[in-house]
């Protein structure tokens, strides 16, 4: 279907228009920061009884970092606020925990997870040349860090982008828009579309005038806009939920795993006693003249045991008297006499 016959949900209108919004105003919509600047941060968090939080920067710098017990969501986004406006929380482990996942839903800002929980030497390691309180500190850093790594090249991307363009001063603002969700091309789109529409231009005679587009551009424009972010958005959607679902998909297989080399070991464990067992049965029956006869169990079968032996030492003596006599010997004979009496 032609963009220009196309119409948009409602709720695709909403979520363009408030990135449409957000980038005129040069903030996230509801967030207001301490700073004189619109510095935007990735902020990461370490939930507990002592919360921290720590603040990185959209080029990877360190902006801060904070701690404090007993410290409620509002709290912790009043000290978030001081270093900048989120436009990222993150998490040091792949299941975020329900406070982190709160503070983020009601900011209205995406959050990021790593695919597996951090261990303690990856954390070390990103946070290394860093200034850190504590063990929160250090973890609510390594998270930040983590997720800027995560996004690391398409920022990169940006910033050549803009400075090609000569706006370097304004990537911060395409660099939101792409961590929110969007791709490079779409943010750096809105955000060229949107400057042709703020900034005025000069044309013949040193007179300056609007150039504006129709309406009926500007909103085929934007019906454009909103159905690539629309697209763009679902397939990241499903892009989350499938690799969500391969995290726990690839724990379930571990699982197994772990549970089905417990059972080969045992099993191994077992047939090895067996086979000792019946190596100790044979050895004992070669030493007292049996060969794979069971053991008597006391009473009757311990009688017949011996009856059995009896026959046996009578039957050779004997056939061993017959032997040195030279006669021919029937054995079913003397099997029969020695078994019957």
């Amino acid at each position: 279907m032609p963009y220009s016959r196309w119409r948009p949900r409602p709720a695709t209108w909403a979520r363009f228009s408030k990135a449409i919004r957000q980038l005129r105003l040069g903030g996230a919509a509801g967030l207001q920061t301490d700073r004189g600047d619109s510095l935007y941060i990735i902020v990461g968090v370490d939930p507990g009884t002592t919360i921290a939080i720590a603040a990185v920067d959209l080029n990877g710098k360190i902006v801060g970092a904070w701690s404090g017990r007993d410290e409620g969501k509002e709290r912790t986004l009043e000290h978030a606020r001081r270093f900048g406006v989120p436009c990222l929380f993150a998490s040091d482990v792949a299941k975020a925990p329900e406070t982190v996942a709160k503070i983020a839903a009601w900011s209205n800002v995406r959050l990021f997870t790593p695919p597996r929980d951090m261990t303690q030497s990856e954390k070390i390691g990103l946070a290394k040349g860093q200034t850190y309180s504590n063990e929160h500190e250090l973890d609510a850093i390594a998270a930040a860090l983590r997720a800027y790594h995560n996004f690391e090249n398409k920022l990169r991307m940006i910033d050549r982008a803009m400075a090609e363009l000569g706006l370097e001063a304004r990537a911060e603002e395409v660099k939101r828009l792409a961590i929110g969700g969007l791709s490079v091309h779409l943010a750096l789109l809105m955000f060229e579309e949107e400057r042709k529409l703020r900034e005025p231009r000069s044309e013949g005679g040193g007179k300056e005038q609007v150039a504006r587009q129709t309406p009926e551009q500007r909103r085929d424009l934007a019906e454009e806009l909103m159905a690539l972010a629309n697209s763009n958005m679902e397939l990241r959607k499903a892009v989350e939920r499938l690799e969500r679902e391969k995290a726990e998909l690839e724990e379930r297989l571990r699982e197994v795993e772990r549970s089905v080399a417990w059972r080969l070991r045992r099993d191994a464990e077992i047939a090895h006693r067996d086979r000792m067992i019946l190596s100790l049965r044979e050895r004992l029956d070669e030493r007292w003249g049996r060969k794979g006869g069971k053991k008597g169990q006391g009473g009757k079968a311990g009688e017949k045991s011996e009856g059995k032996s009896g026959e046996k030492a009578g039957a050779r003596k004997d056939l061993k008297g017959l032997a040195e006599k030279g006669k021919e010997v029937d054995l079913d004979a003397l099997v029969q006499k020695h078994r019957y009496g």
